[in-house]
């Protein structure tokens, strides 16, 4: 039987996870505070990260490509990082900052998320942005701890760990997220003025998702160190990384001859046939 750091056992919820103390929640609207922020983040980075989204829209046959921020899916993006957690108003800023495009494309800079293969396709979907280096939590965390999880092992639609179940059983807290579906992001936060209370709100949702994804990171990459130690053997990042390049989920690396490797579940032990238990039982 896999060792289990946890023994199956989750640990018990202590109460509402709230943001990470000493973190400020800063909203940038416009395009050149966002590069100014931004330009802190650097190689050897570890960031939170998520985005608030909404279905893709058709283009109004008059709108550019350029012009055509109605009908894409990526409203809000957050980011953690030190002592900050910036909320950027994509569908206030109407633009992309060139800084958040490096951040994405740099292999060199930690994306911690949940939902990786969602975020980075939209990324492409929307702006084509090669992304690189976004670790998915929910996978992480099946490695970290699979035991917790045995009952989804045999269903092939579960590859993933939700947000909230990852902070309960990881870090022990309640992650509240029942108002968030509810608002339609197509214009990203509501007016802070005419809505206090919504605007309020929904910000600290949004902000709890990227925060909660940062201080998951290292106990997750502690107990995977932790497994690595009991099975004598390499546990490597690309079975829980993703990188979206050119509009396909691809290996990190590429080949000897320069071309990208397609990352496939294949490649992971502990997925065969259709299965998530064949790494642990």
């Amino acid at each position: 039987m896999f060792p289990s750091l946890f023994d199956a056992q989750a640990h018990p919820v202590a109460g509402m996870y709230q943001l990470s103390y000493g973190r400020t929640i800063v909203v940038i609207n416009d395009v050149c505070e966002a590069n100014e922020r931004l330009s802190s983040i650097q190689a050897n980075a570890i960031i939170g990260f998520d985005i608030e989204a909404i279905p893709k829209r058709p283009k109004p046959a008059t709108t550019s490509d350029a012009d055509d921020w109605e009908s894409k899916e990526c409203c809000l993006i957050q980011i953690a990082y030190q002592e900050s957690l910036l909320v950027l108003d994509l569908k206030k800023m109407k633009a992309l900052p060139e800084e958040l495009k490096r951040i994405v494309e740099s292999a060199e800079i930690v994306k911690c998320t949940v939902g990786a293969g969602s975020d980075t396709g939209r990324l492409w979907a929307d702006f084509q942005l090669q992304c690189r280096r976004f670790l998915d939590l929910g996978f992480m965390v099946r490695i970290a701890a699979p035991l917790l999880y045995a009952e989804k092992a045999g269903d092939p639609n579960t590859a993933n760990i939700s947000l909230q179940r990852c902070v309960a059983d990881i870090l022990g807290f309640s992650l509240d997220k029942s108002g968030q579906s509810k608002h339609d992001w197509k214009h990203g936060l509501p007016d802070e003025k005419l809505e206090p209370v919504s605007y309020q709100e929904l910000l600290t949702y949004a902000a709890l998702d990227a925060d909660a994804s940062l201080e998951l990171f290292q106990p997750l990459k502690a107990l995977i160190a932790l497994q690595t130690e009991a099975l004598q053997r390499d546990l490597p990042e690309y079975w829980y990384c993703f990188n979206f390049i050119d509009g396909m989920s691809v290996r990190l690396h590429q080949s000897r001859l320069g071309k990208n490797i397609p990352w496939k579940w294949t490649i992971c032990p502990w997925y065969v046939g259709g299965r998530f238990d064949a790494f642990w039982s």
